[in-house]
């Protein structure tokens, strides 16, 4: 679990991964790391390679440019006087990186990385998109000295040099009729999961209501792929649950064993939102509720994740918001994705350039093609914001596949226009190729009675309540977002005089901006955690988490 490097043009007395004269690398590596050493070469990466000899992985960058999998790595020629450090071809497995004069310093957590570089500041261009698209685009992190690596680029150094190298670009998918999708995608998403076979860790899909870990057991029961269900009740963010009783029909329909966690009190899903944030840096506000089941899993459990799916194969954005995939104006669609009168206002001073110019400078990044906006909702919402969940898993201990992602399906699965995608869901499609009596079971995606659906509104009210209690906001939360100095201080005096109605009111409002309070406050916070990361709980955690 995780790695941390300083690469240093100078060369820096003590214990050192290597020592060259135009520098010295400094490594840690947490536990669960593969290194593999062939000859003056060594590879250290952190994550799984599916379909990758280790003699090819160290011999052929090409190899490990197009590997199947989520790894992060650092190849270190010894022969070349070179260092490679990259990411799977997509970057869903993440780097983080910094540059701070001649120093290079990197990891693949972005909490470690904080702490190893010292004073850090806010990307307040990358909270506001965090708040608006609940995602951050491009190469941004909510830490303005920290930058994550995109997907399809490497960092070199050699002769003391760093730079950044190109080798990927997304793709123009080709064009398929319907018939020719359904067949080859399902040929190619069994191919993905026989590769994962060899592997001998427990193999646990994630369920939930939706289609996309139910398509993955389908297949993995077609082949023979011995797996179980994972599903996690749910119900603080909405109200109710609406995937467990779903889940459980699915597990009961295909003969897969049910792993299932209850939904956890109040104050232990306050406790893992605090978790979250930590180890996360704050990029996301989702994925609390699904410690609880990582917690109880069996140890080191190859997890299947249906991440991409639903952009790629099931178009769920393209029925949501069919006006922004059928529309080639990008200036247009670029305001479609701005939002209307709830967007969150940031002083303006703080910015740079508008959310409008960064959603459509990020849209102009892609091909002028039906998948545009696929591409978009990929490389950002999925890549940076969905994904966050598997760096949850690592650190529990577990490994991590995303089917999904298996280039030949990914880019296969973009072959389908998307105006055919606003006509039906093509998981269902899929699936119903293989396992007709499966399209019985409905999923999150229709309309659903009231059979399916669990009220959780006291689990709701019980959680709220702890929000509002544990809600603190610094002074200067009000000069970060101006036009909302007013409401802060109508939640404060609420939360003096018990009003509860009213704080409760105010709380949609207010809890976004207590979040970025408490990050002001990580931020400040000096105290490294443990490294490799053990159970002790940081000192940042220990002083804030309620008793």
């Amino acid at each position: 679990m995780n790695i941390i490097g300083i690469w240093n043009n100078r060369n820096v007395p003590g214990d050192c991964e290597i020592s060259w004269p135009s520098g010295s690398l400094e490594l840690q590596l947490g536990y669960n790391i593969t290194v593999i050493e062939k000859e003056s070469t060594k590879l250290i990466y952190d994550g799984t390679i599916f379909d990758r000899s280790p003699d090819e992985l160290i011999k052929n960058q090409a190899a490990l440019d197009c590997g199947y999998g989520l790894y992060s790595y650092i190849k270190i020629d010894g022969n070349e006087h070179e260092i490679i450090i990259g990411t799977d071809k997509l970057g869903f497995s993440p780097i983080y990186y910094s540059l701070k004069e001649d120093i290079l310093f990197f990891s693949t957590s972005l909490s470690l990385l904080k702490y190893k570089i010292g004073r850090v500041s806010p990307d307040y261009e990358a909270w506001e998109e965090m708040l608006n698209l609940n995602t951050i685009l491009g190469e941004k992190t909510t830490i303005k000295e920290i930058k994550r690596l995109n997907g399809g680029t490497r960092i070199h150094i050699k002769d003391g040099k760093i730079s950044f190298n190109n080798y990927w670009n997304p793709e123009i998918p080709g064009r398929v009729d319907i018939k020719e999708f359904v067949n080859k995608n399902n040929e190619l998403l069994e191919e993905s999961l026989k590769l994962t076979g060899s592997m001998d860790n427990p193999k646990v899909i994630l369920l939930s209501g939706g289609e996309d870990g139910r398509r993955i057991g389908v297949s993995a029961k077609k082949i023979g792929l011995p797996v179980s269900f994972a599903t996690q009740e749910c119900g603080f963010l909405q109200g109710f649950d609406d995937n467990i009783i779903i889940a459980e029909r699915v597990s009961e329909y295909l003969n897969i064993p049910h792993i299932k966690s209850e939904l956890p009190s109040a104050k232990s899903s306050f406790k893992d939102r605090l978790i979250r944030d930590y180890w996360l840096g704050c990029e996301t506000h989702y994925h609390d509720w699904i410690i609880p089941l990582l917690r109880i899993l069996p140890a080191s459990s190859l997890i299947y994740d249906g991440i991409a799916g639903d952009v790629t194969i099931n178009g769920h954005w393209a029925r949501l918001f069919p006006e922004r995939y059928l529309n080639n104006d990008i200036d247009q669609v670029a305001r479609m994705f701005c939002g209307g009168e709830n967007t969150f206002h940031l002083n303006p001073e703080k910015l740079d350039s508008s959310l409008f110019e960064r959603i459509r400078d990020q849209l102009l990044k892609y091909p002028d093609c039906p998948a545009r906006v696929d591409y978009f909702y990929l490389m950002n919402r999925a890549r940076r914001t969905i994904s966050l969940m598997d760096q949850l898993f690592n650190l529990m201990g577990h490994k991590v596949c995303c089917p999904f992602l298996y280039y030949p399906l990914f880019m296969q699965s973009l072959s389908l226009d998307p105006k055919y995608k606003l006509e039906v869901l093509y998981q269902r499609l899929c699936m119903a190729e293989i396992d007709p009596g499966i399209s019985a079971i409905p999923s999150t995606r229709d309309r659903l009675d009231d059979g399916y659906i669990i009220d959780k509104s006291q689990d709701v009210e019980g959680k709220s309540k702890l929000i509002i209690e544990n809600i603190k906001i610094r002074s200067d939360i009000s000069d970060i977002f101006p036009s909302l100095r007013a409401r802060i201080w109508a939640f404060k005096t609420a939360k003096i005089l018990h009003l509860k109605k009213m704080t409760s009111r105010l709380m949609w409002r207010i809890t976004p901006v207590s979040r970025m309070s408490a990050f002001l406050d990580w931020l400040e916070d000096s105290n490294s955690p443990e490294f490799p990361i053990g159970v002790e709980e940081p000192g940042f955690l220990k002083k804030n988490l309620i008793s």
